[in-house]
């Protein structure tokens, strides 16, 4: 909700005061890991218009079917569309970050059921991503890691889809991927965070020790 409100006086020089009313924020994203009872998501922060972190005081975290996908081109990036199962909230959100979003599990969640991943260090070369990019399910894309910086904060690599059917569907990285795991000889080493908009098939990533102890 956008106030704007217009205050005047006799000499008709003018004073304008803009109120900014953000109530909610929503959007879909990926769940990178599940840790114990702790969830770790998107790998970058929920920003407001001027670029500062959005302050969070409560959030759910729902199942998203997801239902098409505008796809990524030069100059343009795609995203993927679907609608919140809202019947129960699985997790709930208690901290937005520079590395990604926090929160909690609901106790209705079993997450001992979960595949287990051991944690790795990337090196350029042949990767995994797991993303939807229909109905509620996760698969499994084949991507390169083309370049690995230790040195960047959140931005440590490039990649770049190499998966035809990936391609296919989204033209490459979308937003609503971001948070993708990105697993390299079965070890969970980062996870997707931004696209590049000269060309869509490329992007970051951000170390998953970055992530992890949040």
């Amino acid at each position: 909700m956008n106030i704007f409100i217009n205050l005047f006086h006799l000499q008709k020089i003018y004073y304008k005061l803009g109120i900014l009313i953000r109530d909610g924020v929503s959007g879909i994203g990926t769940i990178t890991f599940i840790k114990e009872n702790r969830i770790a998501a998107l790998g970058h922060p929920i920003l407001n218009d001027n670029n500062s972190l959005v302050e969070i005081i409560g959030g759910n975290v729902y199942t998203c079917n997801i239902t098409g996908c505008v796809k990524g081109e030069r100059g343009k990036a795609g995203e993927l569309k679907g609608n919140f199962i809202r019947i129960s909230p699985f997790a709930c959100i208690e901290k937005n970050l520079l590395c990604g979003v926090y929160g909690c599990l609901n106790d209705n969640f079993d997450y001992k059921t979960l595949k287990k991943v051991k944690i790795g260090e990337a090196v350029p070369g042949e990767a995994s991503i797991y993303s939807t990019t229909t109905g509620n399910l996760p698969k499994e894309y084949s991507i390169s890691i083309i370049k690995v910086d230790n040195n960047e904060d959140y931005k440590n690599f490039v990649i770049k889809v190499t998966d035809k059917e990936l391609l296919n569907t989204t033209g490459g990285i979308v937003q609503g991927m971001s948070g993708s795991p990105i697993v390299q000889n079965g070890k969970l080493v980062g996870a997707v965070t931004h696209v590049f908009l000269n060309d869509p098939t490329r992007g970051f990533g951000i170390k998953i020790d970055k992530m992890i102890n949040n």
